[in-house]
């Protein structure tokens, strides 16, 4: 069997950031979530209504998992990193009320770790965090498709709205910590890929429910 690791170059006066390491760990995860058949089409005018019900449906599901676990282990390590006002949850139900929905049952049948370290911390925000990059062209998409606003239906996409590259740059900034560290930048690689096979999991069970 090949290994298919990713070799990652750089040029000998440019040291590779945490941030590209996690990037290439991760790159083949996130254009499959790109091309899940529950997100694929988001940013077109024809995508349904429905759709983007089951996808703050499932998202929100996935939060409900992944934000406690993050907040349980920046809070029992005494983080520097703030994630405080960072939190996503509470944007979804916003979004789902909006639209009329109701919040989905709780999932059971799959449970994510509290990190137990800053690798596992690093990696599970960078999966979460690097989201808000996407979802500044989202939310303009789902405005002028859908008519969809922070204040009706896209509170989770617009996220933090002209803050998000500020917001990005001070995780970055947070993740260099494991700069110099190849075991350690590894792992937080590992962390990422679990959480993006969780949210993958999530969405294919999003398939399946009742629009």
């Amino acid at each position: 069997m090949k290994n298919h690791t990713p070799v990652i170059e750089s040029a000998p006066d440019r040291p590779v950031t945490v941030h590209h390491q996690l990037r290439q760990a991760t790159h083949a995860a996130h254009v499959r979530l790109n091309l899940h058949p529950l997100l694929a089409g988001l940013t077109r005018a024809d995508f349904p209504l429905s759709n983007y019900r089951l996808i703050l449906a499932t998202y929100h599901r996935f939060f409900r998992v992944v934000e406690p676990a993050i907040l349980d282990g920046l809070a029992a390590n005494a983080s520097e990193f703030s994630y405080a006002d960072r939190q996503k949850l509470s944007w979804l139900a916003e979004d789902i009320a909006a639209l009329g929905g109701a919040l989905p049952p709780p999932q059971t049948r799959r449970v994510i770790a509290v990190p137990g370290d800053a690798a596992e911390r690093i990696g599970m925000l960078y999966a979460i965090e690097g989201s808000t990059l996407g979802g500044q062209v989202i939310s303009r998409h789902l405005k002028a498709n859908l008519g969809l606003s922070p204040e009706r239906g896209a509170r989770f996409f617009f996220a933090y709205g002209a803050d998000t590259e500020n917001r990005w740059a001070s995780f970055c900034a947070y993740a260099e910590g494991l700069s110099g560290d190849p075991v350690q930048c590894r792992r937080a690689g590992e962390a990422a890929l679990n959480v993006f096979n969780i949210l993958e999991a999530l969405l294919d069970d999003g398939l399946h429910q009742p629009s």
